[in-house]
């Protein structure tokens, strides 16, 4: 396992910060992740953060699979989980096929290179520095194992 998992409860959402170099095994854990979380502590929003996810860039049929996948996970919710995901291009495809995929797929996700984009697109009221990408990692962030 190369990718570490962050978590921290907000109020309104998870936040999950991942951190180490992308794999897809670890990508499908960390949607399993969300989506067990958010689900077990009452939230309906998760935001994970890949802005320090580095590594090689998913290929075009690792972006489908995480969108099917996602797609997949969130129907088997009971309550609808929407789900939000921040990092640079090119972990980002500027394209956002893998959000198309899931999307298309009857998911709740967006995926952005913007912190304010991403929480306003959740519907979450960002403080001044919460837009501008300091969410705070610091203490409250707590690690979570990769179950899966």
């Amino acid at each position: 396992m190369n990718t570490e998992l962050w978590a921290e409860l907000k109020p309104e959402y998870l936040y999950l910060h991942c951190r180490g170099s992308f794999e897809i095994k670890d990508a499908l854990k960390i949607i399993d992740n969300a989506f067990a979380i958010a689900e077990i502590e009452g939230l309906d929003a998760v935001l994970v953060d890949v802005m320090n996810l580095g590594g090689p860039t998913p290929t075009t049929l690792e972006r489908y699979d995480l969108g099917v996948y996602a797609a997949d996970q969130q129907a088997s919710r009971c309550k609808c989980i929407r789900i939000a995901v921040v990092g640079e291009e090119p972990m980002i495809d500027p394209y956002r096929f893998g959000e198309t995929v899931a999307r298309n797929r009857g998911a709740v996700a967006g995926v952005f290179t913007d912190y304010a984009a991403a929480m306003a697109w959740l519907g979450i009221k960002a403080a001044p520095s919460q837009a501008n990408g300091d969410i705070g990692i610091a203490a409250a962030l707590r690690p979570v194992p990769l179950r899966g």
